[in-house]
């Protein structure tokens, strides 16, 4: 049948003609897909070397921390090969396989000490150091139980200009006093809101007691200062506790 086709000459000019038709709708094709402005090589390349060099695109490690990464394994490595690949240790795996483990495990405690040593060391370094606790300034001696004598110090603590320190001696006067005529029991551990809680009973005493309590706590815990006449005030208040206590 297609040779009979082939023969006629009218059926071979048809098939030509689709023939043509048929190739020129391809190289069409092929054109429409092909891009007409393709960028050079060169061009191609920079633009790729810009985009992979954006931030996003940089997760690897810096080459200087990679090669100093593999030189430390590199050592490592020789170091172990040079530990238990000689001929010492084979032997002494050989004979006493026992002493060759403990051996191992002596070498493995040893090298845990030692990284567990650089860690600490490195952290101590650049660790932040915690601000040491600073206690009040001035603080006076509890040992003295004497009224009259922590009385006289607050005395001679104004005369110097230390109002602070004289005002806790004389708050400490005015503890010892009430212990003294049995009001309450005075010990180190107790606080001064414990104490004024301890006379609740006698609300004269612990009118007077308020603010000497007060002004001790401002200024050893909130480092008030405390000028001249502040203390002239506050130990006005001690005389006249002290002439209620002993009633």
């Amino acid at each position: 049948m297609v040779n009979r086709l082939t023969k006629n000459p009218t059926w071979r000019a048809v098939i030509l003609k689709i023939a043509l038709l048929s190739g020129g709708s391809v190289v069409q094709v092929v054109a429409a897909t092909t891009p007409p402005d393709r960028p050079a090589k060169d061009l191609l390349r920079q633009q790729i070397k810009e985009i992979l060099s954006q931030p996003e695109y940089q997760t690897e490690y810096p080459m200087w921390l990679s090669r100093l990464y593999g030189q430390a394994t590199e050592l490592l490595v020789r170091v172990l090969r040079w530990i238990f690949m000689n001929p010492v240790m084979e032997r002494l795996y050989a004979q006493w396989p026992v002493l060759y483990w403990l051996f191992v495990a002596v070498l493995a405690a040893l090298a845990i000490l030692l990284i567990y040593h650089i860690l600490a060391t490195i952290r101590g370094a650049f660790a932040r150091r915690r601000p040491q606790r600073r206690e009040p300034r001035d603080r006076p001696a509890l040992a003295v139980s004497s009224p009259t004598w922590l009385r006289q110090d607050a005395r001679q603590l104004a005369a110097r200009g230390n109002f602070a320190g004289a005002l806790r001696a004389l708050h400490q006067s005015c503890l010892r006093r009430l212990e003294r005529q049995g009001y309450l029991r005075y010990h180190p551990g107790l606080t001064n809101g414990e104490y004024l809680r301890a006379i609740r009973s006698e609300p004269q005493l612990q009118r007077l007691l308020m603010p000497l309590t007060t002004a001790v706590d401002r200024v050893t815990y909130g480092r008030r200062p405390l000028q001249a006449t502040g203390y002239q005030e506050l130990a006005a208040v001690a005389d006249q506790l002290w002439q209620r206590a002993g009633d």
